[in-house]
C-alpha cells in the first residue's frame, strides 16, 4: 500500500469518525474542523475498506459518547498532521461541558 493510500484512509476515517459524531450528537465543529471536513470527504477509498470504516466509525462514535458529555456544547476540532510549530500525532479533540 503506497504512503498516499495509508494518509487517504487515515484522513477518510478521521472524516467519518468527526461527521458521524457530529451528526449523531450535535457537537460543534471548529472552522479547521470543517476545513478538514471539506478536505477530507473525497478522499479516494476502496469501497471494502469503506464499508469496514463506516462501521468502526460508528463504533469510535458510541465509545466516545459513553465517556463524554456530548451535546451542542461540546465542540469538536481536527487537527493537520503538521503545524508550523510542531508535529502532533493527536487527530481529533472534544471539549464537552467538563473541559
Amino acid at each position: 500500500m503506497s504512503k498516499s493510500t495509508e494518509n487517504d484512509n487515515g484522513r477518510y476515517f478521521e472524516y467519518l469518525v468527526t461527521r458521524t459524531i457530529q451528526e449523531t450528537h450535535g457537537v460543534a465543529l471548529t472552522m479547521q474542523a470543517k476545513e478538514l471536513q471539506a478536505r477530507d470527504s473525497n478522499k479516494l477509498v476502496s469501497e471494502s475498506t469503506r464499508n469496514g470504516m463506516h462501521i468502526a466509525a460508528v463504533q469510535v462514535a458510541n465509545w466516545v459518547s459513553s465517556n463524554l458529555q456530548l451535546d451542542g456544547n461540546a465542540i469538536l476540532d481536527r487537527y493537520p498532521d503538521e503545524t508550523a510549530a510542531q508535529k502532533t500525532h493527536e487527530d481529533i479533540s472534544i471539549r464537552d461541558d467538563n473541559g
